[in-house]
């Protein structure tokens, strides 16, 4: 399956299986999150903060390493 990623933002903290970032483009609650490579991350759970530079929360899959910056997918050939 094919993924056109587009950065969404960049990761925070993450404890256990919630992982919170800053939103570098506008999130949806409810969106898949991938890293770098491409792997499925989660989904957005909430979104908090100011409204001009908004963080989001997201349950992974599994618990996991991640940082750096988090992309938004949209997917092809399902």
């Amino acid at each position: 399956m094919k993924v056109d990623l587009k950065k969404l933002g960049i990761v925070i903290n993450v404890r256990k299986n919630t992982l919170i970032a800053k939103s570098i483009q506008p999130p949806r609650v409810g969106e898949e999150v991938f890293d770098a490579q491409g792997n499925y991350i989660g989904r957005i759970t909430s979104i908090f903060g100011p409204v001009n530079a908004p963080y989001f929360r997201v349950k992974m899959e599994r618990e996991r390493r991640v940082g750096g910056y988090l992309f938004r997918g949209d997917k092809y050939g399902r």
